[in-house]
């Protein structure tokens, strides 16, 4: 064949191809009804044009594939057979293939440039999710209406980077989630777990589905919200993700099968153990690899450690947290450990409980195995006792405060002359060891552990340390001797006591109920501090007091704040009223009631008050200065106005009556 009939050909196979194209791109073209999304509405009419949309739409997915088999192959047999009449066999196949491939690429490219929708909605299917991405942000970017309804199906692609560009390009199309299914599949895809928790046991389901999903993030994610939801549906589930590959997701599933509870999950997490971290750590040689199995281990005892409460009756789980006692974990896990052994107060407990009391070194693991031994019932041995005292003379002062602490728990008597020791050296030095010997102190049931404390605070009244420390006051009312009461209501009665320790001492002698703190409690209720007045005014309560006089009823009033009742007893009130104008707190209260009850011989104390206000204050932030109004001038001003606001209606009311 010439060259000039090998171009004829080739001419007449692109013809063809063109024209069986054309033919194609109009039967690939949907109909008008199927181009247009359907408006969102509940009514009946629509549902049905949604219906019909779908189905005319599987019609033509049908079309296009019967095209291309029904036009592009008798195409290409078209070509060959061209070849074929004129006697060139060969060159027949090799025009029967360029036809077939020409026609297509033509094909394809028709498609993407016509019908791009069309196009970049086929291309979501593909297998590579880098294909799918770039076709998700191609089809956000066409602006089409019926892209809308393509992307909705990305919140359910395999791949969390498609569904992550899918959610946002819906975003920036302006569409929101319509029913229950899409809201799942949006929070899905956005990762918003707190949201997801909030729609509570309908979630688990889906939730139970991304335990699966090829991005561990996702994972971490589904077994964390599932935790938050605690549905008991979700624990066989969460105990095949125990195998998972990635360690996060094996510690979140640890966590959250730990706050369970289920016997189901402790035994996956003890066989857990057995199977995967029941080994010396130390034999690992890669140093990042032998940090993250220590953690990973720990979390697996933490775990254990927090059903102990819902597995009171379960053999295994106490073998399994003795055993703990001796593998080696962090300070932090062993006092897990025991803290759940003491919760079980299985007496097998106490011997191996003991060893570590002796053999321990840290103070935490220490008072966690005091408090154990002291739920089963065992006594503390000597050797610990004598241990703790020892640490009472240690140079670091966290040491001693735990050590006291410690003792204070045992109670046992021989530790109480050590304690005054420590609490007399501390004077002037840690407040915390102080608070920790004087606690101790109290719990111990000791004469000489009270008369020690009541010198104590004696003491404090001598010297350049004045006020009263509330802890002190409190570690005497823990003794419940008769003999505080008398230094208890010195206290009310020390002008240099502090706030909080007149207040921990008033509610001491209510408690107690002893008769002679009764007029102290009275004298307290003209106490400068708000909190002192309102303590006093409830301790007085219960012993049934009663008011003597108008004056008493008054200030009884003022110190619960009962400020409506103040007002009914009118010109009676202004007394007290204006004795509590220093009180900052209720400085705004006192002037208001001073209004409301009008008595003019308020007046002179409350301009003298108010010439000693400066009407702003300073206020200091981020290291700048701020004048700001002051609330004591605002509130004094205020008053005097109301004051003399109704001292001229009183004023014009007997002007009409005398008229």
């Amino acid at each position: 064949m010439t060259f000039h009939k090998q171009f004829t050909m080739g001419t007449k196979i692109i013809a063809m191809a063109l024209v069986n194209t054309q033919i194609l791109c109009r039967c690939l073209s949907p109909s008008p009804s199927a181009n247009t999304l359907a408006p969102r509405s509940n009514s009946t009419g629509i549902r049905i044009q949604v219906v019909q949309e779908t189905y005319h739409e599987e019609i033509i997915r049908k079309q296009r594939k019967e095209t291309i088999v029904i036009l592009l192959i008798p195409l290409s047999i078209l070509t060959g057979c061209t070849e074929i009449i004129t006697g060139h066999p060969i060159k027949a196949i090799i025009t029967t293939i360029g036809g077939f491939g020409v026609a297509t690429a033509i094909l394809f490219v028709s498609w993407r440039v016509f019908f791009p929708v069309s196009w970049y909605a086929w291309r979501l299917k593909s297998l590579d999710e880098n294909v799918r991405q770039k076709a998700v942000d191609a089809l956000s970017n066409l602006r089409d209406s019926r892209t809308i309804r393509i992307l909705i199906k990305t919140l359910k692609d395999r791949s969390s980077s498609v569904r992550d560009k899918g959610y946002k390009s819906l975003i920036q199309l302006g569409w929101t989630p319509s029913n229950e299914e899409e809201k799942i599949n949006f929070f899905i895809a956005k990762k918003a777990w707190a949201e997801l928790a909030q729609m509570g046991e309908i979630i688990v389901g889906p939730l139970i589905k991304m335990l699966e999903d090829p991005d561990s993030k996702v994972r971490e994610g589904a077994v964390t919200t599932l935790g938050e939801i605690g549905s008991r549906q979700a624990i066989e589930p969460l105990i095949s993700t125990l195998r998972d590959p990635d360690s996060s997701v094996r510690m979140n599933a640890v966590t959250v099968l730990g706050k369970f509870g289920d016997l189901r999950a402790v035994e996956s997490l003890i066989t857990l153990w057995d199977n995967r971290y029941d080994f010396n750590v130390s034999s690992i040689r890669d140093t990042n690899q032998q940090e993250r199995f220590r953690i990973e281990r720990q979390n697996v005892v933490k775990a254990v450690s927090q059903t102990a409460v819902s597995q009171m009756n379960n053999p295994r789980v106490v073998e399994f947290l003795i055993k703990m006692l001796s593998s080696g974990l962090d300070d932090e896990v062993e006092s897990s450990v025991i803290k759940a052994l003491g919760v079980l107060k299985n007496p097998r407990a106490a011997t191996p409980i003991k060893r570590k009391l002796s053999e321990t070194k840290s103070m935490p693991v220490a008072l966690s195995a005091i408090d154990a031994l002291i739920n089963i019932g065992e006594p503390i041995d000597t050797e610990p006792v004598m241990s703790l005292i020892q640490r009472l003379v240690s140079k670091d002062s966290w040491v001693r405060k735990m050590g006291a602490e410690a003792l204070g728990r045992i109670g046992d008597l021989r530790a109480v002359e050590p304690l005054i020791e420590l609490l007399l050296k501390e004077k002037d030095r840690n407040i915390g060891v102080r608070h920790s010997a004087e606690m101790a102190l109290s719990k111990m049931r000791s004469s000489r552990a009270t008369e020690a404390l009541i010198e104590v605070l004696e003491s404090r009244k001598e010297g350049r340390d004045r006020y009263i420390e509330s802890n002190l006051v409190v570690a005497l009312g823990n003794t419940g001797d008769p003999r505080i009461v008398e230094p208890l209501i010195n206290i009310l009665k020390d002008p240099f006591a502090s706030g909080p320790g007149c207040k921990e001492a008033a509610k001491i002698l209510g408690d107690m109920g002893d008769l002679r703190a009764i007029e102290p409690l009275t004298d307290a209720l003209n106490d400068r501090y708000d909190d002192v007045r309102e303590q006093a005014a409830e301790s007085l309560v219960r012993f049934n007091w009663r008011p003597n006089n108008e004056r008493e009823k008054a200030i009884f009033l003022i110190a619960v704040k009962d400020w409506n009742r103040v007002v009914t007893m009118g010109e009676s009130a202004v007394g007290p009223l204006i004795n509590t104008l220093g009180d900052n707190v209720v400085i705004e209260e006192v002037t208001e009631t001073l209004g409301r009850i009008g008595a003019p011989e308020a007046l002179m104390s409350l301009q003298r008050a108010l010439s000693r206000e400066s009407p702003t204050v300073i206020l200091g932030v981020d290291n700048d200065a701020y004048e700001v109004p002051s609330n004591r001038y605002i509130a004094i001003q205020h008053a005097i106005v109301t004051i003399k606001s109704n001292m001229g209606k009183r004023a014009n009311v007997a002007m009409v009556l005398a008229l």
